[in-house]
């Protein structure tokens, strides 16, 4: 459609500013991978003035959400199929899609597109070692949306991510998609796995009478514990915290960091609603446990909310609301406990 050697002249001055500011902006983030998917999909939404971006990586034989911005919030850690799509076409022929109208393009999943809302779409393939591992797409709510601008945009942009992926996995393209799929800190599964895992369950679970668990956890006192004993202290405190978790769960049980302070728990096969609040409190009496940190002990305590499929709610977005709230209550109690 378009080569690389054209887009510096069809790119203007300002654009190609902000695309070496962009790459500045990456290089700060450090080695969450994560983390740089989200910000390269936020930085081509604004740029190409899309109303959604997503990078989709190639996983067996499903193309996974891994990073998300815009209209396509919701779909973080969406799977599907990669035969039947246009994304699936773009990862296997390694060549730039373009449908200007996806309600008529035969080529799409038109299901899904209905589903994001995606009338009109840009796909670029991402390449590492000459093979596609996944694509880069920004999507639209109208008809043919895009032109030759948001095209070399996102074709700079996608050789950027290149650059990145074989930096980051010069070998093997299972390091690539762990990076994408865990936690660079912790070692947990980070957000997008954590919704893929939800969303899975969710399938799943329609098809059986069976519950399954979502706990949210947010510790407390990061903040001080930064504040007054430096940000290598609060790393500390998180990987302490994260390794606490995973002591407490079961081996089938989802352990996810979901950014910052923030970490959820998927329980699956819940037999009653009450395992969900004993995790809770053997997790809160073992985490109130202070943290060993250069000769300081680092006091540390959590903030947890639970809600359980089906009885409380029947949707993903629904069971995270309510779990948040309900973590949100404990740590409002939490912090008046403090002050009285």
């Amino acid at each position: 459609m378009i080569e690389l050697t054209q887009c510096s002249a069809i790119l203007d001055k300002d654009s190609l500013l902000e695309i070496i500011k962009f790459q500045t902006d990456i290089t700060k983030i450090g080695p969450d991978m994560g983390s740089i998917l989200t910000l390269i999909t936020e930085k081509s939404m604004e740029l190409t003035h899309s109303e959604g971006a997503v990078i989709e990586l190639a996983e067996h034989e499903f193309m996974v959400y891994r990073a998300v911005a815009g209209s396509l919030d919701p779909f973080l850690g969406l799977k599907l199929l990669i035969d039947g799509s246009l994304s699936g076409k773009c990862l296997q022929s390694g060549k730039i899609m373009y449908s200007k109208d996806t309600t008529t393009d035969e080529r799409v999943d038109q299901a899904t597109c209905v589903k994001i809302n995606a009338r009109s779409m840009v796909i670029m393939p991402l390449i590492h070692n000459e093979t596609s591992v996944g694509v880069l797409k920004i999507v639209s709510s109208k008809i043919d949306a895009f032109d030759h601008h948001d095209f070399c945009t996102l074709k700079i942009i996608s050789e950027i991510v290149a650059s990145l992926i074989h930096n980051s996995a010069k070998y093997a393209i299972d390091h690539l998609l762990h990076k994408a799929s865990h936690d660079a800190l912790t070692g947990l599964y980070n957000v997008s796995s954590f919704h893929e895992h939800l969303f899975e369950l969710l399938n799943t679970h329609k098809q059986s009478v069976s519950s399954f668990g979502l706990i949210i956890l947010d510790m407390d006192g990061l903040k001080t514990i930064n504040d007054t004993y430096g940000h290598q202290a609060g790393d500390n405190a998180i990987i302490e915290f994260s390794q606490r978790l995973k002591n407490i769960t079961r081996e089938n049980d989802i352990v996810a960091r979901l950014g910052g302070d923030e970490f959820a728990l998927i329980l699956p096969n819940l037999k009653e609603k009450q395992e969900c609040a004993d995790f809770m409190q053997r997790f809160i009496e073992k985490v109130n446990e202070p943290c060993h940190f250069e000769g300081h002990l680092l006091p540390m305590g959590v903030s947890v909310g639970c809600s359980v499929y089906p009885n409380d709610a029947l949707d993903a977005s629904e069971l995270i609301k309510i779990a948040d709230n309900a973590m949100y209550a404990m740590k409002k109690e939490n912090k008046a406990k403090l002050k009285a």
